[in-house]
């Protein structure tokens, strides 16, 4: 029997027998990414117990090795692994495809579409372990190796495209490697170049747009002066004629003609952020400080009115084509939530079995007095706001994913989340971080107020987008409720505009 192991995108076995108890055990599972990551070269026993069992002794270290060694060939065949030498231990790949091998023979041959085909995600995606600071270090680092080299195919296949004069190709890889690298302005360079190549200006300037909006947003800088540039002779260049290369930019004409109007945000659709504005014609879109907030029920949970004073004004329902919502809560299938997975959990409030599995949503509890709110909690475990003082013990992590799908033409999209929890919640949006309540050791938050945090954000090549909300928790009782609103734009509405410059 072979099986199929996934380290990209997360950990786990693909298409195998959902029987395989292994998948359940932390430690097991990351002895085999440690040792299938490794090949085919072996890997030290020294190695493993310093890295999983950093503070076990020798012999109790040793214990856990030969323990979770015992389990995996028990579950998955006495031929996993080569013959033990001096060397450590050794995967037998003809026993298990790796998708991570998968995709370095794919690189180290000369094949950036086959690498770019087994590429599902971040090394080891949502998977954490405690009190082992050496493999989260080492972790990381092949996190990081491995999205460099998903980039570098990336723009292998763009470069491809680009000689052979496939301008829609480039376009389509120059999207992906924004995607997976949205805050460098080489990449955002090169997407406008084939945005502009291709005919799409609109589409250039929309990109142009989002790009800073995320640079100001999260690195709190301003735009690569090529960026602005580009824009620049973008809007000054008649369709086939040569870019001008502009002497100065005229900065005051750009803050006057092309800041944000705050009014826009109420329209049908999300306009673009500030497009060569100075920093202080912008409003930040970290952390919206000052909202109020009001929940209206629904069939499908809640929708939400925001009177953003940061921003001055009022985000109001669009029509169905241009958002939708998602919720904490609001499906409730045998007491689980269908539509929050929990895909990552550390801690003693983690529930058994393997992850990823449906949320359970928390009845009302007297620590939940909130009637908009109090049935629309989610938690690991079903008992997680009901047990006893003092409950649960310090400290637990989970991760809550909604996964939801934008429309094919949406050139950018804008998240608003609002979140309670009990005790802090932290939201991303396809990998990024965007917002975390401050200080995680405070009051408990579950009875407001509740803290709002925005972001534009590019919609995943793969068509699936993923809002990732993680709950820490202190011990005790634990919830959280967090209803999101997506706006999306499908570059019309620029498209529109330039034509009334014209």
């Amino acid at each position: 029997m072979t099986i199929t192991l996934q380290l990209l995108g997360g950990l786990d076995f693909v298409d195998a027998d959902p029987a395989i108890s292994v998948r359940a055990r932390r430690h097991p599972m990351l002895l085999l990414a440690l040792v299938a990551t490794a090949s085919p070269r072996a890997i030290s026993r020294e190695k493993i117990m310093a890295f999983l069992w950093p503070e076990s002794d020798s012999a109790r270290a040793g214990n856990s090795l030969r323990q979770a060694l015992h389990g995996l060939r028990r579950t998955l065949g006495e031929d996993l692994f080569l013959p033990e030498t001096a060397g450590g231990i050794q995967l037998d790949r003809r026993k298990v495809n790796v998708d991570l091998l998968t995709f370095r023979d794919a690189i180290a041959g000369g094949a950036p579409a086959e690498a770019v085909a087994a590429y599902r995600g971040p090394f080891l995606d949502g998977f954490q372990i405690g009190g082992a600071p050496e493999f989260c270090q080492w972790a990381e680092a092949q996190r990081e190796q491995v999205e460099r080299e998903y980039r570098a195919a990336l723009d292998t296949l763009a470069r491809q495209a680009e000689s052979a004069g496939r301008h829609d190709e480039v376009v389509a890889w120059r999207r992906r490697l924004a995607a997976a690298d949205p805050f460098s302005s080489r990449v955002a360079l090169g997407l406008l170049k084939a945005l502009t190549a291709a005919g799409d200006r609109p589409g250039a300037l929309q990109h142009a747009a989002v790009h800073e909006s995320l640079v100001r947003s999260h690195l709190e800088l301003d735009p690569d002066p090529a960026i602005a540039e580009f824009v620049w002779s973008i809007r000054n260049t008649p369709p086939g004629g040569a870019h001008p290369r502009p002497t100065q930019l005229p900065a005051a004409t750009a803050a006057s003609d092309h800041a944000l109007d705050v009014e826009e945000l109420s329209g049908t659709a999300p306009k673009a952020i500030a497009l060569l504005a100075p920093p202080s014609a912008i409003a930040p879109a970290r952390k919206l400080t000052s909202a109020r907030v009001r929940w209206l029920g629904g069939a499908a949970g809640a929708f939400a009115l925001v009177g953003v004073g940061a921003l001055g004004a009022k985000m109001t329902q669009r029509p169905t084509e241009n958002f939708l919502v998602l919720a904490s809560g609001s499906a409730a299938v045998g007491g689980r939530d269908p539509n929050n997975r929990l895909v990552a959990c550390d801690g003693p409030l983690c529930p058994k079995g393997s992850l990823p599995q449906d949320a359970y949503v928390i009845p009302t509890h007297s620590a939940y007095t909130d009637p908009a709110t109090g049935t629309h909690f989610i938690a690991p475990v079903a008992d997680a706001a009901s047990l006893k003082p003092p409950g649960y013990a310090c400290c637990s992590t989970a991760t809550y994913e909604n996964q939801f799908a934008l429309p094919a033409d949406a050139v950018s999209a804008t998240i608003t989340v609002t979140v309670l929890a009990d005790n802090q919640a932290i939201v991303a949006i396809n990998g990024i971080e965007f917002g975390r309540q401050q200080d995680r050791l405070a009051p408990w938050n579950h009875g407001g107020p509740p803290t709002t945090f925005a972001t534009t954000f590019l919609p995943d090549p793969s068509g699936v987008n993923r809002l990732r909300v993680t709950l820490w928790d202190g011990g005790g009782a634990a919830g959280l409720n967090y209803r999101a609103l997506v706006t999306h734009d499908d570059g019309r509405e620029t498209e529109s505009r330039e034509s009334e410059k014209k």
